[in-house]
């Protein structure tokens, strides 16, 4: 009997110390695992605050870029702005152009027609003439104001049409013709009609 107490409590403590043995294996198992752990724990706090340095530098470059597109689309804004202020003042003065020119080209009219004979003593060429002045005159007197440059592309490309070319007849005038005649010119006669000379 004391046999087999003492085998049984051999047999106990044998158990007994296995299990401490498994217990101090899986202790040690834990304890490894748990530095592996610390060492993984502390590459992801190494990474982490790499990232956190990352993004804060990204949220500088984009705060960085953010300003210098504000600064950027308001030189754009000031550029636009100056640019249609300047088409303004060139249409401004393409307007005045086309106003002081219609002004010229009236006084030229005026002045012209002041020159011409008498309607009885008058040529075919001096009749070609008043009928381009009363023509111009109606012109310009259709477009008494130009305030875009539309209107003033419009009435050029009337004045044009008035002095282009086509088929002449009695009392029209045609540009062809005066730049090309086609009889001799009579220098003496032409400065008696436009009464330059008696």
């Amino acid at each position: 009997m004391i046999f087999d107490k003492t085998k049984k409590i051999k047999l106990e403590l044998d158990e007994k110390s296995a299990r401490i043995l498994e217990l101090e294996r899986d202790n040690l198992d834990l304890k490894n695992r748990l530095e592996q752990a610390e060492i993984k724990n502390a590459e992801l706090k190494r990474e982490l605050e790499s990232l956190r340095e990352k993004s804060n530098q990204l949220e500088q470059e984009v705060g960085l870029y953010a300003r210098k597109t504000e600064v950027l689309q308001e030189e754009a804004d000031k550029i636009l702005l100056n640019a249609k202020e300047k088409a303004k003042q060139i249409e401004d003065q393409a307007v005045q152009l086309y106003r002081a020119e219609i002004n010229r080209l009236r006084d030229f009219i005026a002045r012209y027609q002041a020159n011409l004979p008498e309607p009885k003593q008058r040529t075919p060429e001096s009749k070609k003439r008043a009928a381009l002045c009363a023509l111009l005159a109606e012109i310009l007197n259709d477009c008494l104001t130009v305030s875009d440059l539309g209107e003033g592309a419009q009435l050029l490309q009337k004045l044009s049409d008035a002095m282009g070319g086509g088929a002449s007849s009695e009392g029209t005038f045609n540009l062809e013709e005066v730049l090309n005649p086609a009889g001799d010119l009579d220098l003496a006669a032409l400065c008696k009609e436009l009464g330059v000379m008696e």
